[in-house]
C-alpha cells in the first residue's frame, strides 16, 4: 500500500497526494536519485542542494599532441576555457598582468611568466 509520507533517506522525506499508481513511480524514481546521488558523490543530497563554493582552474595535456588545455569553473557550473588565468584573492591584477604578458613561448619560459605573475 502507499502511504502519503515516505522517507527517501534517512534525512529526506516526501508526502505526497493523488494517483497511488503515479505516487509509486514517484517514489521509487526519488529513491533511486538519492542512491545515485550518494554512490556518485559520496554525499547524502542536503534537501536544498545548493553549489560548492570554490572556482577550480583546471589544466590537461592532450595525450596525441602534447598541447595544453585550461579550463576554469565557477560555483555556478559554467566553464570556461583560457590561454592563461588565475583565481582566488588578486586574481584580477593576475590576469591583467597575464593579459599584457602572455606569449605563446616554451614550457621553460610559460613557468618563468607563471612566477612573474605570482610575484607581481
Amino acid at each position: 500500500s502507499v502511504r502519503k509520507i515516505v522517507n527517501l533517506d534517512n534525512h529526506i522525506a516526501l508526502a505526497c497526494t493523488g494517483l497511488k499508481a503515479d505516487a509509486c513511480v514517484l517514489i521509487n524514481r526519488a529513491r533511486v536519485e538519492c542512491q545515485s546521488h550518494r554512490l556518485t558523490a559520496g554525499l547524502q543530497q542536503k534537501y536544498t542542494q545548493s553549489d560548492f563554493g570554490l572556482s577550480t582552474l583546471i589544466v590537461g595535456f592532450d595525450p596525441y599532441t602534447g598541447s595544453p588545455s585550461l579550463y576554469q569553473t565557477n560555483p555556478s557550473g559554467t566553464f570556461s576555457a583560457w590561454k592563461a588565468n588565475a583565481t582566488g584573492r588578486n586574481s584580477n591584477s593576475i590576469r591583467e598582468f597575464l593579459e599584457k604578458n602572455f606569449k605563446k613561448t616554451s614550457g621553460q619560459e610559460t613557468v618563468k611568466l607563471a612566477i612573474r605573475a605570482l610575484l607581481e
